[in-house]
């Protein structure tokens, strides 16, 4: 073969490594892997490399070499020539290689485990058209802290860099050697080292002394960072978005609470924060469809006749949080500036001086103008001084809207609702439809503690049990109540007169025996509503506690329910579980 003819098939093979270019970097938009060669300069620059004086000549794995000195746009990744106008300097490098010609050996600098070239690009594309899997070439060592691999891309390297520099602050690979705290984005340390840095601020404050920067590292992992992981943990959030690290969802979770607590102008448990960020941001197609199927139901389907999440959701939720000792963390109150209203927020205080709960209270107005009104100015000082007087933390929200739907979307964010029974249930199906407690019983997914217009007073806790899902619920409650407000209980279960031996009441019995909690058991034939009243009476009980509706909104319309009769007629505050 002429050296015209392998000229010309050199330029042909040219071409058809411009081709398969061309299709990798379609290729790697698919697969996320790198497709640009890395300029040593940017590491250079970054990081400040030591170079060496003395170059070793020996051979070098293709696949190592991953970047270049001043080339890094005329070639992929793998080598393949980007640039048409390279063509003829490609061509004859290739008809030099095939002819034994001689050629030298390449320049590269070593950093870690990767080469970038100096010299002799085209011989490594070449060699790699060729199938050769390694080339000779004069090695300069280069010195660097960070390690890096074959597999990186400049945002991995860069990464790399800040976790190094991370680490050189903190120690925290000392202080805490299981402690993992790596992210996937770029400038996320300098976010951490602030955080820690306020911790570190704060803590000298509380403390009252100097406090070592050292000191203040292990304490904020132990005491701020590692909390929120075990929640990130015991929920799966990493299941959810597989592409990100403990960390990553640390600062994200942190950030969406503090985005959330300024929006809604109160206090956002971060297990409340993970749950939303979980429910709204979830990858994946089918999470996306079910988003905005939901949304699209909820905007075609009257409020009051939707029905809510499935029983036992609220005690999911509570059993796969660090706050299963603590039900109530944050106790949702509606304040409506009656006295009835400041009823029910003295229960809420009551309450939360028993759980150490903090008061999420609301105040909803029609219009924005209402927002500045000298009434609500009034509400919200009264509100404050009554959690002041009884050293309870809480913060009023103002809303305007319609008060169901502002109280559903709200109550996502607090664990038991406190609302004021203003009027008791109506008789009459279609006046029921328009009643905004019942709505709220259906649709939200947290207990809701009615009170009528009575000041705070427990002394003993009356439960009606029947066995349905959302009695269970109540059961649930009922005992933790009673075992750790240290308040006496009676369990009442009204029978059919045809059965005998009715199983429901023993397995209520046997639940509260496992617990350790002492009940009295009432079982009698009579009409749910009268039993439950009669024996609320009869043992001086201060509250009443069960299951919602057990049928959905439409069929409870038609036949009534239990809870709704025992509304209707109550003089004592009603807790409604779902």
């Amino acid at each position: 073969m002429n050296d015209q003819t392998s000229y010309l098939n050199a330029i042909e093979d040219f071409h058809k490594a411009r081709q398969k270019a061309a299709l990798g970097r379609l290729f790697s938009r698919f697969t996320g892997k790198s497709f640009d060669l890395l300029p040593y300069e940017e590491i250079r620059r970054r990081f400040l490399v030591t170079e060496s004086a003395h170059a070793v000549k020996r051979d070098i794995p293709l696949d190592a070499i991953i970047g270049s000195v001043s080339r890094y746009g005329d070639f992929s990744r793998t080598f393949l020539p980007l640039k048409e106008n390279d063509r003829e300097r490609w061509a004859k490098v290739k008809v030099a290689n095939e002819q034994l010609a001689g050629l030298e050996p390449i320049r590269v600098y070593q950093v870690g485990e990767v080469y970038f070239v100096i010299d002799g690009h085209h011989r490594i594309s070449i060699a790699r058209e060729n199938g050769a899997t390694s080339i000779e070439a004069y090695v300069i060592p280069v010195q660097i802290k960070v390690p890096i691999t074959p597999e990186d891309n400049l945002e991995d390297i860069v990464l790399k860099a800040e976790y190094a520099g991370f680490l050189e602050k903190t120690r925290i690979d000392l202080i805490r050697p299981s402690a993992d705290m790596r992210v996937t984005e770029p400038g996320q340390y300098r976010v951490l080292l602030e955080h820690i840095s306020v911790h570190h601020y704060y803590m000298g404050i509380d403390l009252r002394r100097e406090v070592s920067y050292s000191e203040a590292v292990a304490h904020f992992y132990d005491t701020v960072y590692l909390p929120v992981i075990k929640i990130i943990r015991q929920k799966g959030l990493l299941s959810n978005f597989p592409n990100r690290t403990e960390a990553d969802l640390y600062l994200w979770l942190t950030e969406y609470r503090e985005s959330l607590q300024a929006g809604l102008h109160w206090r956002i448990t971060i297990e409340s924060a993970a749950k939303h960020l979980v429910n709204e941001y979830k990858p994946g197609i089918f999470p996306v469809i079910k988003r905005s199927l939901d949304k699209f139901l909820d905007l075609i389907t009257p409020d009051e006749l939707e029905g809510g999440p499935s029983p036992g959701y609220w005690r999911q939720e509570m059993i796969g949080s660090t706050t299963i000792q603590q039900p109530f963390p944050n106790i949702l109150v509606a304040i409506s500036g009656t006295q009835r209203g400041w009823s029910a927020l003295e229960w809420a205080l009551g309450i939360a001086s028993l759980e150490g709960s903090y008061i999420n209270g609301l105040h909803v107005v029609q219009s924005e103008s209402a927002l500045h009104s000298p009434t609500t100015h009034e509400i919200t000082v009264r509100f404050d001084q009554r959690c002041a007087e009884r050293g309870i933390k809480g913060k009023l929200a103002l809303d305007v809207g319609k008060v169901t739907r502002v109280l559903t979307e709200r109550s996502t964010w607090s664990s038991l609702m406190v609302l004021p029974l203003a009027y008791p249930p109506p008789e009459k199906p279609f006046s029921r439809l328009k009643y905004g407690l019942r709505t709220l019983i259906h649709r939200c997914s947290i207990p809701i503690l009615a009170v009528p217009n009575t000041p705070f007073s427990l002394s003993r806790i009356l439960l009606a049990y029947d066995g349905s899902p959302k009695s269970e619920e109540a059961l649930f409650l009922s005992t933790y109540i009673a075992s750790r407000w240290q308040y006496p209980l009676t369990v009442v279960n009204a029978k059919r007169k045809t059965v005998r031996n009715h199983p429901v009441i023993n397995r209520a019995s046997k639940y509260l025996e496992e617990h350790a909690v002492p009940a009295d058991f009432i079982e009698a034939a009579a009409y749910p509503e009268d039993l439950i009243l009669e024996q609320a009476s009869i043992k001086q009980s201060s509250l009443i506690i069960m299951g919602g509706y057990g049928a959905g909104p439409i069929l409870e319309l038609l036949i009534g329910s239990t809870v709704d009769r025992v509304l209707q007629k109550t003089k004592i505050p009603v807790l409604i579980c779902r």
